[in-house]
C-alpha cells in the first residue's frame, strides 16, 4: 500500500476511511526521516474518498514541518476532480 522505490514513495489500492488512518500512522515518520524533495506516486491508487485527500493534506504538512519539498506524481482524475472542487490544486504540489 505505501513502499518506498529508489527515490519515491508509491501508494497503492483503495484511500478510504477503513484505511487511511493506518496509512498515516506508517506513513508519517517516513516522509518525516526522509530526504528532500520527496515523491509520492498515486498511479495505483485505484480509488480514493475525502479521508485520500486528508491523507495528502497531512503528508504535505508533515513535509513542511521538517523544512522539506514534497509533490505528488501520477494523481489518479478521480481524486484530481475531487482536489479540484474543493480547491486543492492551489495548496497541493501536483506534478503534471
Amino acid at each position: 500500500m505505501f513502499n518506498k522505490t529508489k527515490d519515491c514513495f508509491t501508494v497503492s489500492g483503495r484511500l478510504d476511511f477503513t484505511n487511511t488512518p493506518d496509512l498515516w500512522k506508517k506513513s508519517r515518520d517516513l516522509i518525516a526521516s526522509s530526504i528532500a524533495p520527496i515523491y509520492i506516486d498515486l498511479s495505483a491508487v485505484t480509488y480514493s474518498d475525502s479521508s485520500g485527500l486528508a491523507l495528502l493534506l497531512s503528508w504535505l504538512s508533515v513535509a513542511r514541518k521538517y523544512n522539506k519539498r514534497l509533490y505528488f506524481r501520477q494523481v489518479p482524475q478521480q481524486m484530481l476532480a475531487m482536489i479540484r472542487v474543493v480547491e486543492l490544486e492551489k495548496i497541493l504540489p501536483i506534478e503534471t
